[in-house]
């Protein structure tokens, strides 16, 4: 992933590991070139959540400096080699490559490794919101082999997915047809697969 050193972006990273508060500073660094299957965006929204100070702290030590700010939204920039489902001005939710990046989500711009278009009637603040609930969703549904035609309800407070704490009623008969996955601010997501 290379970077343009003409141009600059401000970037919330870290360059040492400690609390957040005494690690975290504001940076200007050259604005980065999305490798293959990323994306670049220019950020609308940004969710930062304990996740975020836990990379502070140390966990999954990586190369320094680091940014933080896993959980964003914007409008695509430029995507990079082997990216098809998205274009320049395409309006999209997704996690920062963190892992790959120096920089993350609290940025002018950042580098996306997963992202979706964001649906209609939802706004990029709310759209910035939902990587992290709806991925944990799909990671616990997935564990506990729900299928097509069964019912489950998973229900836990809200919380980043760092710390899940989710309880499921699974039932094995095949049952009515509930919405697809419905994040909601109460901690529960109602589910469906077709």
């Amino acid at each position: 992933m290379g970077v343009h050193e003409s141009a600059t972006i401000r970037t919330v990273r870290f360059h040492d590991y400690g609390e957040p508060a005494d690690v975290l500073g504001l940076d200007r660094v050259g604005v980065p070139d999305p490798g293959p299957d990323r994306i670049r965006f220019i950020v609308h929204a940004c969710g930062l959540n304990p996740a975020d100070w836990a990379l502070c702290r140390e966990l999954f030590p990586g190369v320094l400096p680091r940014g933080i700010g896993l959980e964003l939204s914007g409008t695509v920039d430029t995507v990079g080699p082997g990216v098809a489902d998205v274009a320049a001005g395409d309006l999209v939710p997704g996690t920062a490559d963190y892992g790959g990046s120096t920089s993350a989500g609290a940025a002018d711009r950042a580098i996306m490794d997963r992202w979706a278009r964001v649906p209609a009637g939802l706004d990029l603040v709310q759209a910035a919101a939902l990587p992290m609930a709806v991925e944990t969703a799909y990671w616990h549904l997935e564990y506990l082999g729900v299928s097509a035609g069964r019912r489950s309800w998973l229900t836990a407070p809200a919380r980043p997915s760092g710390s899940p704490r989710p309880r499921s009623a699974y039932s094995g008969e095949p049952a009515w047809s509930p919405p697809p996955v419905i994040p909601t601010l109460d901690g529960c997501a109602r589910w469906e697969r077709r």
